[in-house]
């Protein structure tokens, strides 16, 4: 790798979950809201699979303050974000319309058709996620960007189904909220009460900052799980630049890294300029050296998994 591809994000310092224990626990509760839930029933080694890769995702993206219900809340939401992820492919687990999904999650009751595996995972995380008092700013803003990046999985289903290929601003548009970064900052705002996005909720640099976090994680999960992507026929950033520029996929990888790395270089600046006022901005150290340690532990995470098929193919689909 040339120092210019080295990844930035390695600037950042990650939290990291060092506590054996603490995961255990969180995993054995998972295990049994899955099991409740009927998520993989009969199926030990897909269910062993999908607990592993929650539980290292968690390890290196979640915020400092942590408690085995906050991991457990998170972990619930990591399960529904991956399963449907495997229903781009499959077309399971995306039964729900929109609004039974926010209805799940702000009723804490299950929607939609019966025996719906989602709607038992949404109700579970909906009362859970209310049971810790949020801000009610957090809590809305954690529903409302929940939903539309569930809109974003039928949506791309629909693309994957018609064999049609999309453009660049429909990818563009489409990825930036399976990723699902904006509900997973809102989700750990509510739970680790951040105050600075909710005293500031509409704030440009904080909306850029947000912005640039997510392109960030998108861009790298692109750049990682290229491989995958073309063994499944989807679509990838590193693709569309073949495409555009009409290059080889070497030159398309080099593309996406440089990138990567022009956002990091202007997420940096941003968050310089929020630390350098903190009567405008207050106690915003802990919210801008969380989103530093996301970008830093999604980094990690994508590299434990290429330890693992996760990279390679989606095993959860087969």
């Amino acid at each position: 790798m040339h120092d210019s591809d080295e990844p930035l994000e390695r600037g950042f310092a990650p939290t990291i979950i060092t506590d054996p224990e603490l995961r255990a626990r969180t995993k054995d509760s998972l295990r049994r809201v899955m099991e409740s839930c009927g998520v993989f029933p009969g199926d030990p080694a897909r269910t062993q699979e999908l607990l592993g890769l929650i539980d290292t995702y968690q390890r290196f993206t979640c915020p400092a303050r942590v408690d085995e219900e906050s991991l457990l809340v998170g972990a619930i939401y990591g399960v529904v974000i991956f399963l449907h992820g495997v229903g781009i492919l499959t077309g399971d687990y995306l039964e729900l319309t929109a609004e039974q999904f926010e209805r799940c999650l702000r009723t804490g009751r299950a929607a939609g058709p019966e025996g719906s595996v989602s709607a038992r995972l949404l109700a579970e995380l909906g009362r859970r996620l209310q049971g810790r008092c949020p801000p009610p700013e957090a809590w809305r803003r954690f529903v409302d960007t929940a939903t539309r990046t569930y809109r974003a999985f039928p949506e791309k289903r629909a693309r994957v189904v018609s064999g049609r290929t999309e453009s660049w601003a429909e990818y563009e548009r489409n990825r930036a909220h399976r990723i699902a970064i904006f509900p997973w900052v809102w989700l750990w705002v509510a739970l680790d009460e951040l105050s600075l996005p909710v005293l500031r909720p509409r704030d440009p640099r904080l909306a850029e900052l947000l912005a640039l976090t997510n392109r960030i994680t998108y861009l790298r999960n692109d750049i990682v799980t290229l491989r995958r992507d073309v063994h499944d026929g989807l679509d990838n950033t590193v693709l569309h630049l073949e495409r555009e520029h009409g290059c080889d996929r070497e030159r398309a990888l080099a593309i996406a890294k440089a990138r990567t790395n022009d956002e990091l270089r202007r997420f940096m600046v941003v968050a310089k300029e929020v630390a350098a006022s903190p009567k405008e901005y207050p106690r915003a150290e802990e919210y801008l050296g969380f989103l530093g340690s996301l970008l830093a532990g999604n980094l990690l995470a994508l590299e434990a998994f290429g330890r693992t098929q996760y990279v390679e193919r989606d095993t959860l689909a087969s």
